[in-house]
């Protein structure tokens, strides 16, 4: 399992508590999910919309942050990853 993989199973874990308090955080968990099915098969056709996904999913997490920052902390470093890939392969 990859380092970004093994991130995205730790905000999985970390907000799957949360889910008796909203329907947003299943969305989460779905979106996480798909994400990780993404992640398989990168190309610069799909990376901007991966990016995009990332970034929307981390600005919602902002105001969770104290209960999950682990997340915060994880998606962040997962969108400044594909930035770095993006710049660098494509």
């Amino acid at each position: 399992m990859s380092e970004i993989e093994e991130k995205i199973d730790e905000c999985i874990a970390e907000i799957k508590p949360y889910r008796m308090y909203s329907s947003e955080v299943n969305n989460a968990i779905k979106s996480l999910e798909t994400l990780k099915e993404q992640l398989k098969n990168i190309t610069k056709e799909n990376i901007d919309e991966v990016i995009r996904s990332v970034e929307e999913g981390y600005r919602g997490s902002l105001a969770y942050a104290s209960y999950i920052p682990k997340t915060v902390e994880n998606l962040k470093f997962i969108k400044e990853y594909l930035e770095k890939k993006k710049a660098e392969e494509y």
